[in-house]
Formats: structure tokens, C-alpha cells, sequence
């Protein structure tokens, strides 16, 4: 008898369970949620080590919107392509996005919504002045290409550097141009020198090491 009752209670709640309602697909809202804030990537949700290796990329997510605007419940319906791209939309998306919530009826509701996250390098405002760039080079006036400094060139470029265990450069890409295609490749010369940059290590052995590098051309003739 008591087997019985249990099983009896246990097919109760299952049936409730799938009695109850689902979160409503916010495109049947009368009113549909709208951003109250900015929802575009900043180079503080940007994954430093994505930046260094130049991973870029669209995570298609979908969350609920609860009836305070707060995205919560968040999960990843398309990836990116990178597992740490896809984590970094749904921690910024869970923690900074906001929505004025849903209506139906006149009253506010609930619903499951879908948004994409670019992370797009060249739609990033980088901060090179951040303490997150922990590797700079400040151009000397030799390191200018011919008639840069005379031309009044400057601003900053930032490239992502692949050091090999030894310390050498086993390859580069340009994440940020300065505006000016001659000093950006200077940089990368310079970046390039011989023993600028050494390894990380783990457990003392030098290993592959990404890096995000500033190099600031603000030098005056």
C-alpha cells in the first residue's frame, strides 16, 4: 500500500509538472522587452587571452527576461566557435544587461528572449592605458619609419604575439591599428626584436605564451 501511494504521488507531480506553464516566447508580448542599457562589448568583457589570439566571433544566447528587466537563466544557442568567447557573453549578458521587461495585457511578464553577442576587435574601444595591458613599448624616435615623425604621426597600435618557449616570436597579428599602415607594421618589427618578451613558465618550464602588445608612437621631432 504504501509503494502504491508513493507511486501514485510521484505520477501526481509529474503531471503538474508538465500542467504547468512554460515562459512565454517574448514575441507574443503585446509589448516586447527593449534594451535600457548599453548591450555592445567593451574591452573589459573582451577575454584578454581571445584578444592576444585574435578570436572573434557571433554566440547566439538565449535567456529569460524577468519582469525587473534582468536577462537570467542564460545559455548559449549557437556558439562562437570559442568556448571562452561563449562564457564571456553569458557572464556579461547575466551581469550588465538590462531590458525594460515584457508586457501583456497591461501587465508585466516574463519571457524567454534571443540575442546575439559580436565580438568584433575592430568594434571594440580598447582603453590602451589600462592597467590590463601589461606590455608596452614606448617608440623611440629611430623606431619611426622614414618621415613619420615629420609627417606628425602618432597614436597606438596593438598586436597579439605568440612567444615560443624560447622567448622567440613565433607570430604576430594586429589587433588594433594606429591609424597610420606604416607605424603598424614598425610595430610589429618591433615587437619582433630578440629577447624582448620571455615565456611564462609552469612548474619552471617555459611554455607558449600569448600576448596583447601596446606600442605608443607619441614620440615628437
Amino acid at each position: 500500500m504504501r509503494f502504491a501511494a508513493a507511486a501514485a504521488a510521484i505520477v501526481l507531480l509529474c503531471a503538474n509538472a508538465a500542467l504547468a506553464d512554460p515562459v512565454p516566447d517574448c514575441r507574443d508580448a503585446t509589448v516586447q522587452p527593449t534594451p535600457a542599457n548599453t548591450h555592445s562589448m567593451s574591452y573589459e568583457d573582451y577575454p584578454q587571452l581571445s584578444v592576444a589570439l585574435g578570436e572573434q566571433g557571433t554566440v547566439m544566447l538565449a535567456f529569460t527576461i524577468g519582469t525587473d528587466g534582468k536577462p537570467a537563466d542564460v545559455t548559449v544557442e549557437k556558439s562562437s566557435g570559442y568556448a571562452r568567447l561563449d562564457d564571456a557573453a553569458v557572464a556579461a549578458v547575466t551581469k550588465k544587461w538590462l531590458y525594460t521587461p515584457a508586457r501583456k495585457d497591461g501587465a508585466l511578464i516574463a519571457c524567454r528572449w534571443k540575442a546575439d553577442v559580436d565580438w568584433k576587435l575592430h568594434d571594440v574601444v580598447f582603453d590602451a592605458s589600462a592597467d590590463v595591458f601589461l606590455n608596452r613599448i614606448t617608440a623611440a624616435p629611430e623606431d619611426y619609419p622614414p618621415g613619420a615623425l615629420a609627417a606628425h604621426e602618432g597614436g597606438t597600435t596593438i598586436i597579439a604575439v605568440m612567444l615560443d618557449p624560447d622567448g622567440s616570436v613565433g607570430g604576430t597579428k594586429l589587433l588594433l591599428s594606429c591609424g597610420h599602415p606604416d607605424l603598424d607594421a614598425a610595430a610589429n618589427t618591433l615587437v619582433r626584436k630578440p629577447h624582448r618578451f620571455q615565456a611564462a613558465t609552469m612548474d619552471g618550464k617555459p611554455m607558449k605564451t600569448a600576448l596583447s602588445i601596446v606600442v605608443d608612437w607619441n614620440a615628437r621631432n
